[in-house]
Order: structure tokens, then C-alpha cells, then sequence
């Protein structure tokens, strides 16, 4: 009787955990699309979803996903990296520079004013300040991208791959694996990280 009750025990802990394991499955559910190359940079404006491929498309969804509208602006080649907005300005950072637009993607207009690297790995907003993390350091725009001044005082390692803001502080994650702390806007850098080779 024992074996029989534990042999039951079992099989209702089976039971929900599989029940269990599907409801986490059905959390997410796959858009239709978009179609075009790997899906390499998000962001979400107001209620337009944005997202960037590694072929230089560009596209934007209005329902969540349901269906997507091409506003590939011709960059074949290229690579979108990374997609940030700033009120109604979008930003594009690419292989070839940032671009923005103010008409949700129709038109961009190159905004690389004081950049000395136009290969932008990945873009973050601070208020509605901007920064680019590139492969020469993070540069910083306080005027919708219309000009960019290096802000890399203390941070060593150049290869920013990705920046992420929290509060008051800024994190700029490098190729090296080294994490970068700025608390005054990427006037100055720390070092806060712990290196994995």
C-alpha cells in the first residue's frame, strides 16, 4: 500500500510539473517576422516596436509584432548594432555611423559630428542624452546626435559593446570583459568588474 501511494505521490508531482513546464513555454510566442537577416538591435518607442538585422534592414511594427513595415533605408551591407529613441528622434547605430530619424524611420540623416569611430556597437539614453560605445571609447551627445564629444576619462579598455543605464549610474561592458561605472554622465570611468580571462 505504501509503494502504491508513494508510485501515486509520483505521478501527481509528474503531472504538475509538466502542466508547469508548458505554462512557462507559453509565456512566449513568436511574431510574424520580421524577415530580412538576423534581428540585431530592439527598441520599443511609444507603441512602435523597432528592430534592426545584420543585412541593414530596418523595420517597425505598430500592433506588437503582428505584422511589419520595411523602412530600410538602403544600407544593404550594413550592420544595424543597435536602436535607442529619445522622444520622438530615433537612433540607429551602425558599422557606418548613427543615424536618426524624426518620422519614425521614412527618413535618416547621418549624425556623426565628432565621432572618430563610426563603428557603433551599441547606443543607450540618459535623460535625453545619448551615448555610443564604439571601438575608440563612449561618446556622449546632449543635442540629438547633432554633435558627439568622447567621454572616456579612466576607462582603459576602448571596445565598448554594450552600455546600460541605471539611475545615476552608467556601465560600459568591454571587449575585454571589464565593466566601466560612470557616476557623473562619463566625465570619469571606474573599473567594477571581475575578468573572466
Amino acid at each position: 500500500m505504501r509503494n502504491r501511494n508513494q508510485a501515486m505521490v509520483n505521478i501527481a508531482v509528474m503531472a504538475i510539473l509538466a502542466i508547469a513546464i508548458q505554462a512557462v513555454k507559453a509565456q512566449w510566442v513568436q511574431t510574424n517576422g520580421p524577415y530580412g537577416g538576423d534581428i540585431r538591435a530592439l527598441c520599443v518607442a511609444d507603441s512602435t516596436i523597432f528592430a534592426g538585422t545584420d543585412h541593414g534592414r530596418i523595420f517597425l511594427s505598430t500592433n506588437n509584432g503582428t505584422s511589419w513595415t520595411s523602412v530600410n533605408p538602403g544600407w544593404a551591407d550594413w550592420t544595424i548594432c543597435a536602436i535607442t529613441s529619445v522622444g520622438s528622434n530615433i537612433f540607429v547605430g551602425t558599422g557606418r555611423g548613427i543615424y536618426r530619424s524624426t518620422n519614425n524611420g521614412t527618413n535618416w540623416i547621418a549624425v556623426n559630428s565628432g565621432l572618430t569611430n563610426l563603428y557603433i556597437r551599441c547606443v543607450a539614453v540618459y535623460g535625453n542624452d545619448i551615448f555610443a560605445g564604439t571601438d575608440s571609447g563612449v561618446f556622449l551627445s546632449t543635442n540629438n546626435g547633432t554633435s558627439w564629444v568622447a567621454v572616456d576619462s579612466g576607462l582603459t579598455e576602448h571596445e565598448v559593446y554594450s552600455i546600460a543605464v541605471s539611475g545615476n549610474n552608467i556601465f560600459a561592458g568591454t571587449y575585454s570583459g571589464c565593466i566601466f561605472l560612470s557616476v557623473n554622465k562619463g566625465k570619469s570611468w571606474i573599473p567594477a568588474c571581475i575578468r573572466y580571462h
